[in-house]
């Protein structure tokens, strides 16, 4: 196992967001949104769903590639999706503020929680289409 002098914490298979895009990369990012619309279209969901997981995966792939430095990928997973998914229930007015502090509190706590694993489920499919763009890559003979 190769140990990355610059970067100690970082592990061989773990796949992640890179920083800089190649062609590859590109192309495979570009199926599998294809892939994920036409999924999620033949489900009937609503332009609305779409549209949450689109962003999801988004910011938890720049999430990936900016938190900690890129170094902690799961890590940032987490984060990302907790903080997405108490906004988008704030955003949709799931949170209902009159029921008192303690309500609030619970409702945050328990979106926190619901968040970081839809975060850590989207990491696993950001990781894995870099996986591919990888294998892509080396079919092609660029690394």
């Amino acid at each position: 196992m190769s140990v990355d002098k610059q970067h100690p914490q970082k592990r061989r298979g773990v796949y992640s967001a890179p920083r800089k895009f190649d062609l590859a990369t590109v192309l495979v990012v570009t199926t599998a949104f294809a892939m994920l619309f036409a999924f999620l279209n033949a489900l009937g969901a609503s332009s609305l769903v779409t549209s949450l997981i689109a962003i999801l995966l988004v910011l938890v792939a720049l999430g990936q590639a900016v938190l900690f430095g890129g170094r902690h990928p799961r890590q940032a997973s987490l984060a990302v999706g907790s903080v997405f998914s108490v906004v988008v229930v704030a955003l949709l007015g799931k949170i209902n503020l009159s029921s008192g502090p303690d309500s609030i509190i619970f409702s945050v706590l328990g979106n926190l929680a619901v968040g970081a694993l839809y975060g850590y489920f989207a990491g696993v499919l950001v990781g894995s289409v870099f996986m591919v763009s990888e294998l892509l890559r080396k079919l092609m003979g660029q690394t």
